[in-house]
């Protein structure tokens, strides 16, 4: 995790505290790119989400889900589309 993302996650976490959110899904994904180690690669990524926010959420429950390459969001042909797909969502309730 970069810099750039951290502070992204850290102005999602006041985010959460601030509407009192107590539930959180963090789903992880991949590229196309990978073969079978993207199912893995997607729980690690949103295992690492979930560990950073529980550090600053600590009244929030968290689970985690990964989805490897099965729900892209943009194309896999080109190397900009390969990075959004390589992401994580946080579902709050």
């Amino acid at each position: 995790m970069n810099a750039k993302q951290k502070l992204e996650l850290n102005t999602i976490a006041l985010i959460i505290s601030k509407e009192g959110f107590t539930r959180l899904v963090v789903y992880g994904y991949t590229d196309s790119r990978g073969g079978v180690d993207n199912q893995k690669l997607s729980e690690n990524r949103a295992k690492a989400t979930a560990s950073y926010l529980s550090k600053l959420l600590p009244n929030v429950t968290f689970k985690v889900a990964g989805f490897g390459a099965s729900k892209p969001i943009a194309s896999n042909a080109t190397t900009s589309g390969l990075a959004e797909n390589r992401r994580a969502e946080l579902s709050l309730w």
